[in-house]
């Protein structure tokens, strides 16, 4: 008997209902796999373990990034604790799927990622058959019908466009870690004294490098560098720089 392959399935909250759906079409004609959603933990349960433990057995991790304007923080985060994790002798995939257009998360920029085309989504399909090991030829003739259906769906799901003048900044803050204060970032806790002298941060996407009030993305800066430069303004005149600068104690950032 074949060993079952499992699946770790990253995903916003908000987006329950879609993955389901998306899984089922995914699912069709597969074989010895096992997709694990944190929905599927029971009442009661310690949800934080039973995440660490799921990601840890897992063979590949499925990042279905369908909104960048959406705080992705806890993704990457599983993200990140499944690329950390390698035990011996087994190779793991991170796959991540996302709209045409739509930028990977900058965490994930090394990593060749999935933009949702009917190209995109054959060449996901065969890597993802030949790792979770499908040998069932139907499964493989019915590869380009199950990319199709899984374009169309998406599409059809595809988050509107809207304006809005009211958006928070993303940032992405690279601590200065002295060599023998790295945290371990199973408990998800930050230290206190971070050296932000010697930090970095980045600017997570284009709206928030507007938002910010730069004219081109300025990619990795010196965090008291970026601060100094937000705070272009006399703070009791509330002017733009200001604005931007407290901004910073508010927005949808998060620790690398």
């Amino acid at each position: 008997m074949s060993e079952i392959k499992r699946i770790f399935v990253s995903h916003k909250a908000s987006n329950g209902e879609i993955v389901s759906d998306m899984l089922n079409i995914l699912k069709s004609g597969m074989a010895g796999v096992e997709f694990f959603l944190s929905e599927q933990i029971e009442p009661g349960d310690n949800w934080r373990s039973d995440i660490v433990k799921e990601i840890k057995t897992a063979d590949c991790l499925l990042l279905l990034y369908l909104d960048p304007d959406q705080d992705w923080s806890w993704c990457m985060f599983e993200a990140g604790l499944f690329s950390a994790y390698k035990p011996k002798n087994a190779e793991r995939r991170l796959y991540c799927i996302q709209y045409p257009g739509s930028p990977p998360p900058d965490p994930l920029s090394e990593i060749q990622t999935t933009s949702a085309t009917f190209d995109g989504m054959k060449i996901f399909l065969k890597s993802f058959y030949s790792t979770t090991k499908q040998t069932d030829p139907k499964t493989w003739a019915d590869l380009d019908a199950t990319a199709s259906r899984l374009v169309d769906f998406l599409q059809q799901r595809r988050p509107k466009d809207y304006e809005t003048t009211n958006l928070r900044p993303s940032v992405l803050l690279y601590p200065a870690w002295d060599a023998t204060s790295r945290p371990d970032w199973r408990p998800v806790k930050v230290p206190k004294a971070l050296p932000l002298d010697r930090s970095e941060v980045i600017i997570e996407n284009q709206k928030s490098v507007f938002l910010l009030g730069f004219d081109v993305d300025p990619h990795k800066m010196n965090v008291v560098d970026f601060l100094k430069r937000l705070d272009t303004t006399d703070p009791m005149q509330d002017g733009p720089g200001w604005r931007s600068f407290s901004n910073l104690y508010n927005p949808r950032s998060r620790v690398a």
